[in-house]
This record gives C-alpha cells, structure tokens and sequence, in this order.
C-alpha cells in the first residue's frame, strides 16, 4: 500500500487489506489493537456471583466494534469484517464478499456532514482483480419502499 505525505512516499505492506485516507495508514494499524478482544465467535456464559449471563446471540462477540462513519472506525469495521470473513471458493463469492464488506462501511447520504455543509456519502463501490483482471462496480441506488 503506499501512502503520500508531506514528507514524501510510504510504502506499507497491508496485512490487513483494508484503506483509509485519514489518519495515516500507521495510525490505523496501531489503533487496531484497540478492538483485540473482538470476535466473530458467540461468547461463552458468564458467572456474576449467583447469575449466568449468556449473550442475546450472534454477534455478541463483535461488541466495540464502531459503527459510525468517523474514518478510524470505519477502517476498524472493515478490517474486522475483513479478517473475519471466510475467503470464498470462487472469484464470484469473493467479489460478493468484498461487496459485503464495504456495504458495511459505505457512507449513507444524510448521516454525515462535512464542514462545507454537503453530507459525504458513497456513491459507487469497486474492485479489481488482479487475477483474472475484469473490474466490478455497484452504484449507489436510491430505493423507494412504498408501505
């Protein structure tokens, strides 16, 4: 992955397949480890004196996990989701999978202002595979549910 910053280029080997833009490619490394406890796994019970607790169900490991569209969190999500989901048998399930994982992190219009008052929002996803080479897009789309 290379990175350009004021004091010129940096080149990082991503062991986790996930970017950001800000802060920097180290700084989002070293706040991973923030989230070491997070597990795609269902927790086991626990004992609190007389009482066992057990977890409401899946995903109950994944609590710390941010959910919001702060750029830290963001890559905190992807990079968990990343490392979590099972590589796939075939190119197709991949590019689903990607798909997946960035759906989980794509910014939704409305919920995120910038300073100049315009709301960022994702409007296409992509991938490409070295491999074989063909480039995958989605557009975001606008979907009107009528009740």
């Amino acid at each position: 992955m290379v990175e350009y910053m004021k004091d010129g280029m940096h080149i990082h080997h991503d062991l986790v397949d996930t970017l950001a833009n800000q802060p920097t490619f180290d700084w989002h490394m070293e706040n991973l480890r923030t989230f070491i406890t997070a597990t795609g796994d269902l927790p086991d019970s626990a004992s609190w004196r007389d009482a066992t607790l057990s977890p409401f169900g899946s995903g109950a490991g994944m609590r710390g996990i941010p959910g919001d569209y702060y750029s830290p969190s963001r890559f905190a999500k992807a990079a968990f989701l990343n490392a979590h989901y099972p590589v796939k048998d075939n190119e197709a399930e991949n590019v689903s999978r990607l798909f997946h994982t960035l759906g989980n992190v794509s910014m939704v219009d409305g919920a995120a202002m910038m300073s100049n008052g315009v709301y960022e929002r994702t409007l296409y996803t992509g991938c490409f595979s070295a491999r074989t080479a063909p480039t995958t897009t989605r557009p975001t789309t606008i979907r009107r549910c009528a009740a």
